[in-house]
Order: structure tokens, then C-alpha cells, then sequence
């Protein structure tokens, strides 16, 4: 994805022949694009992601390899790609994503699409970001997450942009 940001140069300095948290890659931590983090997140830990992809058969992510086009029948707009997670810290280096077949699909748990803020977002394939409001049901959340289901999706709120919510109560 680097390259894709505008950060080949960062990109550049991994060794693709070492795992995530191999010696030069390790030291690469620290150089985590602002892109890879929640913008209201203000910790200490300045290496873990926010942002995750669902992996599963059903998902658009199979692995570590995105689906070829056209392989959503439930149409991009139907189709999460990418979701907010503050679950546990996960490095944004590190091949960790949600697991489609352990998660609870319910909406701010641990397991699952969660924020600090509220409702938290997701991005669809199409490009748009939803909000999953906290009543969400685990049937729309599913569904929402599988590529090729046919389920019924109801309407969620919808943005360009997913920073325009209120922080969540401490």
C-alpha cells in the first residue's frame, strides 16, 4: 500500500526477504505514515495501525492478496474493504488483520469494528465510509462484511469523510 500513498521511499527501505519484525524492518516501526493511524488517537504507542482488513473466504481479502475485480456480486457499494479497529494494538507492520470467522459481529467489541469514536466507520469498496451505529445487528454487520452473500443490506449513514463524529466518553 505504501507506494500507493505517496511513500515509496519508505517503502523502498523494508527487506521484503525478512519478516515484518526482522532487523531492518523493526527499525522501520517508527516511521508509521499518519495514514495508518486514527486521527484522534494521542498515546504513547505512535506504531500501532487503527485501520484493518477483514480476511476470510467471504471477504474481499482472502490473505494477504486483495480479490480480483468483479469479485463482489454484492456491488462495491454493498462491500466493507477496510475497517476501524482500537480492539489491541497491532503494529502496522505486522500482517494482522480481523479474522471473519472469530469475530463476534457485533459492533465495538473487542473482536470486531471498534473506535474511539462513535459510531465507528468502516470503508466500503466503493470508496464511501459508513458508520455502524452501536445497535447494529450482527446479521447487517455480516453482511456488510461478505463479498458474494445476496443478504439484504439496510442503510447506514454515509460520508467522504469519517473524521466528522465525536469522540467516544472516557
Amino acid at each position: 500500500m505504501l507506494p500507493y500513498l505517496d511513500q515509496q521511499a519508505l517503502f523502498e527501505q523494508f527487506d521484503l526477504t525478512e519478516p515484518w519484525d526482522g532487523p531492518t524492518n523493526a527499525g522501520l516501526l517508527s516511521q508509521m505514515p499518519n495514514t495508518y493511524r486514527l486521527h484522534t488517537i494521542d498515546d504513547d504507542n505512535k506504531t500501532a495501525t487503527n485501520y484493518v482488513a477483514v480476511v476470510g473466504e467471504k471477504t474481499m481479502w482472502s490473505g494477504a492478496e486483495g480479490r480480483p475485480n468483479g469479485f463482489s456480486t454484492d456491488g462495491s457499494l454493498n462491500t466493507l474493504l477496510v475497517a476501524e479497529f482500537v480492539g489491541r494494538p497491532i503494529p502496522w507492520t505486522k500482517p494482522e488483520d480481523l479474522l471473519f470467522d472469530e469475530m463476534d459481529m457485533t459492533v465495538d467489541s473487542d473482536n470486531g469494528i471498534c473506535s474511539v469514536l462513535t459510531p465507528p466507520a468502516f470503508l466500503d469498496a466503493g470508496g464511501f465510509v459508513h458508520y455502524l451505529p452501536s445497535d447494529t445487528d450482527q446479521d447487517t454487520v455480516r453482511a456488510w462484511l461478505t463479498a458474494q452473500g445476496g443478504e439484504p443490506i439496510g442503510e447506514l449513514p454515509k460520508s467522504r469523510d469519517g473524521r466528522l463524529r465525536p469522540r467516544k466518553p472516557r
